[in-house]
């Protein structure tokens, strides 16, 4: 089985990011290592005793589906690890696991954070990058309703991982996957 978790950050750490790509490769690095953690201590609790390791693939995307600056990050993940080289399969996390790897990756990457000032636009374009990133789009007027599930929201992050897919459903890996490599603009969305 594979499972996406998906990573938003809160508005006011978008530009930032898109300033400095490669600090969203570190929060993608904290996130993929707290899910790995989380991943082995399970295993271990259901008694794997070899050398755990974990596997994933991650996307960075840069917008939303309203085009607006948005990076965030789609984790496509077994649901399990390699046991010394034998795979063994994971339940499903519990909302609860969701929040702790949430709240373990934070622990990671707040000081990288930390040790960066604010970000500020250096000419127009960045000063455009710089709205889209902060603008709230009022495209449904209704509330949207409450998500349950495996979803943790921490400091403006949120950590979503409700979407997985069978080990032998090839087509939902295949939709996962497309869903996560995804350009901003699908020519089936556009119209006059």
């Amino acid at each position: 089985a594979f499972r996406q978790w998906t990573l938003s950050v809160p508005f006011a750490l978008r530009f930032l990011l898109v300033k400095e790509p490669k600090l969203l490769r570190k929060v993608e690095r904290r996130l993929v290592e707290a899910i790995f953690r989380w991943q082995r201590h399970r295993a271990k609790e259901l008694g794997a005793r070899g050398r755990r390791v974990g596997g994933a693939v991650c996307f960075t995307q840069w917008f939303g589906s309203a085009l607006q600056l948005q990076p965030h990050l789609h984790g496509l993940v077994a649901e399990g690890v390699w046991n010394d080289g034998v795979f063994m399969e994971l339940p499903a996390p519990s909302p609860e696991d969701v929040e702790a790897v949430l709240e373990r990756a934070l622990a990671q990457v707040l000081p990288d954070f930390e040790s960066r000032g604010m970000a500020w636009p250096e000419d127009e374009y960045e000063a455009l990058q710089a709205k889209s990133a902060q603008l709230r789009l009022p495209l449904d007027e209704q509330a949207a309703p409450a998500r349950r599930g495996r979803l943790a929201v921490m400091m403006g992050f949120s950590l979503h991982a409700d979407t997985a897919t069978g080990a032998n459903d090839r087509e939902g890996l295949l939709r996962l996957a497309r869903y996560g490599a995804r350009g901003p603009i699908a020519e089936s969305r556009l119209s006059r």
